[in-house]
């Protein structure tokens, strides 16, 4: 098994981003690998079965799906697959996670999606878009590919551009086949999105549960499915992770507390530390050194 990198396939060295397009047969398939960047795959045409999290999983055309950093994944039973790979870094997800991770399709492809273990991820259809977006989406993605082939002045920039405008294209247009906004998978993205926008409400599993309109065992066993973790947990974990972003752009501890939900400061630097393993003052200082 095999270990990508993603900087000897970017067209400019100060972006790590590039667009590839192959046509698989189960004869030119590589195997199972895993890689150091992201890869957002678009399937064109022809189908096959995607293995990640020991799951297979059927795609075919108009499929969106995301493979992060260090997931190993491959595919089986190609027919004529054609696939784009959009790789792109951590570095480049940071431009634009905190304008849409507020969004339900930001939280299903980037949260839900690859990390679905067990039969959940075999229930869940993948994201798909209809035929006049995704060939929208396949226009922007074919427009990146001649920027980086040709290399002209200001291709960086249009390229950069044109990937923008692709992803916020997806986020806005994608949705599950065949299902409906009632699916307990549709409602938990829902539930991130606003938790992601308003992590500072005092949120509680009772209200986290009438937000989704479940029952709070049945929430309770649903969340921690799709997400690995608690609800609670996961809050907490979101708003540390705020605190963290705000921190680095010089906020005052006790006000960075309150505006992610923490009442009490003495208890938010407890659990900054218990998380980074590092107060928030050291943390700042870090940060700025």
């Amino acid at each position: 098994m095999g270990q990508y990198e993603l900087f000897p396939r970017a067209a400019w060295q100060d972006l790590p981003l590039s667009v590839l397009y192959y046509i698989h047969t189960n004869e030119t398939m590589p195997g199972d690998h895993s890689h150091t960047f992201y890869e957002l795959v678009l399937v064109r045409e022809g189908g096959a079965f995607h293995f990640m999290n020991d799951e297979m999983v059927p795609i075919r055309a108009g499929n969106v799906f995301l493979v992060p950093p260090g997931k190993i994944h491959g595919y089986r039973d190609t027919e004529h697959l054609g696939i784009y790979n959009i790789l792109f870094s951590a570095k480049i997800l940071d431009t634009f996670k905190h304008d849409l991770s507020n969004t339900p399709n930001y939280q299903m492809l980037f949260h839900l999606q690859p990390e679905l273990f067990s039969n959940m991820r075999t229930k869940t259809e993948m994201l798909t878009l209809d035929h006049g977006h995704f060939t929208r989406v396949v226009t922007l993605a074919d427009e990146i590919m001649g920027e980086e082939k040709r290399k002209e002045s200001g291709g960086r920039t249009v390229a950069f551009g044109e990937f923008l405008h692709l992803i916020g294209y997806i986020i806005r247009h994608a949705h599950i086949a065949g299902s409906s906004e009632k699916t307990s998978v549709y409602q938990i993205s829902r539930l991130l999105a606003e938790l992601d926008r308003n992590c500072a409400k005092e949120w509680s599993l009772e209200s986290m549960a009438a937000f989704v309109r479940m029952s709070q065992s049945s929430f309770r066993q649903q969340f921690r499915l799709m997400t690995g973790t608690a609800p609670i947990t996961y809050l907490l974990r979101l708003r540390l992770q705020k605190a963290a972003s705000l921190l680095r752009l010089s906020g005052r501890i006790g006000d960075v507390a309150m505006r992610v939900g923490f009442q009490d400061t003495n208890y938010f630097t407890r659990q900054f530390h218990a998380f980074y393993g590092c107060s928030p003052r050291e943390y700042k200082r870090q940060y700025k050194n």
